[in-house]
């Protein structure tokens, strides 16, 4: 493939300094979950920030099922009597559930087929887990049906990563019954790994309760523009929420912060396609933001070039560095992100139209090309660890660049390199 090196080389540079600054005004807001203060705080933040550099911004509106968390335990009765600290998997239903317990390993498709192989029955049993797609894993055990699910937590510390049980909506959907039929919780990985010794040693009746209130709301994306000379549009996002009672500041402070600050340095330049800047809103329960987004732009798909995420975009230790394209726009993100920057490329793969746990899901399912440049393997994420300290400015500066490379070439290029 042969790119403009002039183009290239007018990519303007991010500031490690701008982009600390965004990233300590959204953490210091707080926990920014759905329907809070805090998260309107951050909705006024980021249209502030983004109209002091768009020509245009937006609020648009989109319903969402709220989920107001209220109770979760679990106690085993035999082979002992205990009880756990667990939380609930969000959008589960709402009930009790007792059984023996089964494991499922890492709760996969082939997990799950391997247990119907050996026999182990799943009806009216409570399945053990070790994912963090409950979303993915649960709709296999309600499917062999199970009673309820507990998930193993791979946190450290103790700690209990929250989690939803579903991901995206289809169109015409009913919300207000959005998430699993069955209960679920989930436990820290200490405990789990206790739950699993005693069901080495022989049955494990257990059970389980979820309490929570799912009510239709409504919130808003952040929709900023920067016009540029013809109708064609390139779109560059990141979502603004967290998860339950946490700071978010990897997932995804990090990745408002860099959205930000590409807004910032690309604003004053005149660009062949209009840049648009999107903070979207429900992202971590259920991707709610960007569903209604894209789909309330069904007619206006054949102008929109390509979308790039901003999500866990950059922490403080070497995680591995994961990019992800749609099969047409991976030549040119290869190229960019291996020829002209120094974050390396650790994994590398096509999304697929199961990939639906970020903010691509729905652009990549309704035929968008996309990209993803994000970090995997943190431990902390969804977790109260995933706070300020844990972000690193300059390691965000170098991977906000990677994401701004291919988006700026697209903004401005003359012909379409793919």
């Amino acid at each position: 493939m042969v790119l403009s090196e002039s183009l290239i080389r007018a990519t303007p540079e991010v500031s490690a300094q701008s982009l600390a600054a965004n990233l300590e005004a959204v953490c210091g807001i707080g926990p920014r979950w759905h329907g809070t203060p805090a998260e309107e705080q951050t909705i006024e933040l980021m249209s502030e920030r983004l109209r002091a550099v768009c020509d245009q911004v937006e609020l648009e509106e989109f319903p969402y099922a709220h989920y107001t968390p209220q109770a979760a335990s679990l106690q085993i009765a035999r082979p002992l009597q205990r009880s756990f600290q667990c939380v609930g998997v969000q959008y589960s239903g709402a009930g009790l559930a007792a059984g023996e317990l089964v494991y499922a390993g890492q709760g996969n498709q082939e997990d799950f087929q391997a247990l119907g192989q050996s026999g182990a029955p799943l009806r009216e049993r409570i399945v053990l887990m070790r994912t963090n797609r409950p979303y993915q894993a649960g709709r296999y055990a309600q499917a062999g049906g199970a009673a309820g699910i507990v998930v193993i937590s791979d946190s450290p510390f103790g700690t209990i990563r929250q989690m939803t049980s579903q991901m995206g909506y289809e169109p015409g959907e009913d919300l207000a019954a959005f998430g699993l039929p069955i209960p679920g919780v989930i436990v820290s990985r200490e405990d789990g790994e206790l739950l699993l010794s005693l069901l080495s040693a022989g049955p494990v009746e257990g059970r389980i309760e979820h309490r929570g209130i799912v009510e239709i709301r409504r919130s808003h994306n952040v929709v900023g523009y920067q016009w540029g000379k013809e109708g064609q549009r390139v779109l560059i996002g990141a979502h603004y929420d967290t998860q339950y009672g946490l700071d978010g500041a990897w997932d995804n402070g990090s990745g408002c912060a860099a959205l930000l600050e590409i807004a910032r340095v690309c604003a004053g330049s005149a660009a062949k396609r209009t840049r648009v800047f999107c903070a979207f809103g429900g992202e971590e329960i259920g991707l709610f933001g960007s569903t209604a987004f894209i789909r309330h732009r069904a007619g206006e798909l054949a102008g929109l070039l390509a979308y790039f995420n901003l999500d866990s975009t950059s922490g403080d230790v070497p995680y591995t560095h994961d990019l992800q394209t749609t099969e047409r726009l991976a030549g040119l993100a290869r190229e960019l992100v291996t020829a002209h920057t120094d974050w390396r490329i650790t994994t590398f793969r096509n999304f697929n139209l199961l990939d639906h746990e970020q903010d691509a899901a729905e652009f990549v399912k309704l035929g968008v090309e996309a990209f993803w440049a994000h970090e995997e393997g943190n431990a902390f994420f969804h977790t109260v660890y995933d706070r300020l300290d844990t972000v690193d400015a300059a390691k965000l500066a170098r991977a906000t660049r990677v994401a701004l490379l291919p988006f700026h070439y697209l903004a401005h290029a003359e012909v379409v390199p793919f």
